[in-house]
C-alpha cells in the first residue's frame, strides 16, 4: 500500500526526503510540505506546534497542520500493529514525486487542477494503466457521485491516487526512494527510515547542487 501521508517523524529538523522532494520539483516544490517534528505533531494547537519548532529554523505551514489528524493516524497504526506490518508493506509516496519520476526526472509543469496539468498526467499514465481515461471517469462517478462525496475527493485527488497506485504496483517491495543524495533520518518510534517512494529509477538532474540550494 502507498500513501500520500508521511510515515516516520523527525525530531530534530526537516526530513531529507522532504528536502529532495522540494528540490526535485523547483518551482513546483510548493506541493511538498516539510513534515512536523515527532513534538509538532502531537501538539494540541498550531501555536504550539511553532512553539515545538521555533529552534529547528522552520516553520511549520498550515497545510502541513491540516494533515496532521491523518499523521497521527499512520503514527499510532503503526506502533499499534508494529509486529503485523512489515516495512515494506505501507510506504510513503507524493504524487508530483511520482510524475516527475514518470517524466524522465522533471516535474509536470501544470497544475493538475488544470485541463493542461491533467491531460500531461494522463499522457504519463497511458502506458502504464490501461485505458487510464475510462478508469479516470468510472472512479470520477464512483467515489463524487453521492452529494456527500464530492466534498471528500477531487478529480486531481484521483490522479493522485493513480500515482500511488503505480508505487504499489510497480516499485516492488523495494522501489526507488528519496532521499536519493544524502541519508535518510529514522524514526525509533515507528522502527522506519524516512522516505518517499516512486515507481522506477530515474536519473535526477543535479540533485545534491538542488538539495543545497535548498536548505541554505
Amino acid at each position: 500500500m502507498a500513501i500520500d501521508i508521511p510515515i516516520g517523524l523527525s525530531t530534530h529538523g526537516p526530513r531529507p526526503c522532504d528536502q529532495e522532494a522540494k528540490a526535485i520539483l523547483g518551482a513546483w516544490g510548493y506541493s511538498v510540505f516539510y513534515t512536523p517534528t515527532r513534538e509538532a505533531v502531537y501538539a494540541s494547537n498550531i501555536d504550539q506546534a511553532k512553539e515545538e519548532q521555533s529552534s529547528l529554523g522552520y516553520s511549520i505551514q498550515n497545510q502541513a497542520w491540516a494533515i496532521g489528524p491523518r499523521i497521527r493516524e499512520v503514527d499510532q497504526l503503526l506502533r499499534i500493529h508494529e509486529t503485523e506490518i512489515n516495512t515494506d508493506q505501507i510506504i510513503e509516496t507524493h504524487p508530483e514525486v511520482v510524475y516527475a519520476a514518470l517524466n524522465g526526472g522533471e516535474p509536470v509543469g501544470k497544475s493538475k487542477k488544470e485541463q493542461r496539468g491533467e491531460t500531461d498526467r494522463f499522457e504519463l499514465l497511458r502506458p502504464h494503466l490501461r485505458d487510464v481515461k475510462t478508469v479516470f471517469r468510472n472512479a470520477t462517478s464512483k467515489f463524487r457521485g453521492p452529494d456527500y462525496a464530492s466534498k471528500l475527493a477531487r478529480p486531481d485527488d484521483i490522479l493522485d491516487a493513480f500515482a500511488a497506485l503505480l508505487v504499489a504496483r510497480d516499485g516492488g517491495r523495494d522501489p526507488p526512494r528519496l532521499p536519493h543524495a544524502t541519508s535518510p533520518n529514522r524514526d525509533d518510534e515507528v522502527d522506519r527510515d524516512c522516505v518517499i517512494a516512486y515507481p522506477k529509477e530515474v536519473n535526477w538532474p543535479s540533485l545534491p547542487t538542488q538539495l543545497e540550494k535548498t536548505t541554505e
